[in-house]
């Protein structure tokens, strides 16, 4: 029971990502573009696979062979074309949450500044270095938006393998 909760639990499954992509900084965000990339790469090569060698006579070979080969592509091009998805999702809506994070911090960093210059209080940057800086603010918008574009392309991908195969 325990692993059809994990199974159908976001969150429990993509924790570690989450939290790498929060903590890290460029290298973590060029990652998880580059990681989705590599997924949505996966499921439409493994979607050209199936298609061609469905559509191929003797391909796999043949008979009961190609039947049981077929099923075990098609399972896992399904499987692959579903993670795609979701990491695309997970990285979208972490990055985005990252963005609203950074300008909601830098407001509270800016309201914070503005009472302690009217208190006159002296060492303001130690006393608001207590405050933790997001500054990707930037780059969480274009990978949450590049996401965002990798799922949309990857439903057209894979319409357009279909279509182009047979």
């Amino acid at each position: 029971m325990k692993f059809l909760g994990w199974l159908f639990s976001i969150p429990s499954r993509h924790y570690r990502d989450m939290r790498r992509y929060e903590k890290g900084g460029v290298g973590a965000r060029i990652f998880a573009i580059i990681l989705s990339m590599l997924f949505v790469g996966a499921a439409l090569g493994l979607e050209y696979w199936f298609l061609a060698s469905l559509m191929t006579g003797g391909s796999l070979g043949g008979g009961i062979a190609k039947v049981v080969a077929l099923i075990f592509i098609g399972i896992f091009f399904v499987a692959t074309f579903i993670a795609a998805l979701e990491y695309c999702g997970v990285y979208a809506f972490t990055a985005f949450a990252m963005a609203i994070m950074g300008v909601v911090y830098k407001a509270e960093k800016r309201k914070a500044l503005l009472e302690k210059n009217q208190k006159k209080i002296e060492n303001l940057e130690a006393e608001l270095g207590t405050t933790p800086s997001l500054k990707y603010k930037k780059l969480d918008i274009f990978v949450g938006i590049f996401q965002i574009l990798l799922a949309v392309g990857l439903f057209a991908g894979a319409i357009a393998v279909a279509v182009l195969t047979v």
